[in-house]
């Protein structure tokens, strides 16, 4: 771990905000979508928007659109 992680390590726990840690969503995994309006969809994990939201990247019609997912809506390929 470098100096900045290390540094940003202590930043984060000395803040006192709430951190949860899902370290089974990490952007750029592929995932699917298992429910809701987007179901059947496939693609990659660019950000954790908050605890609950997810923003991936599916590709349509040769070319990348995002959508917002909920957490529980996904799973890990």
């Amino acid at each position: 771990m470098s100096e900045q992680e290390l540094e940003a390590v202590r930043i984060i726990v000395g803040s006192g905000a709430a951190l949860v840690v899902n370290p089974q969503l990490i952007p750029g995994q592929r995932v699917a979508v298992v429910a809701g309006p987007f179901m059947g969809v496939q693609g990659v994990l660019t950000r954790v928007k908050c605890q609950q939201r997810l923003v991936i990247n599916a590709h349509l019609l040769n070319t990348s659109v995002s959508v917002e997912v909920d957490v529980d809506k996904i799973i890990v390929l």
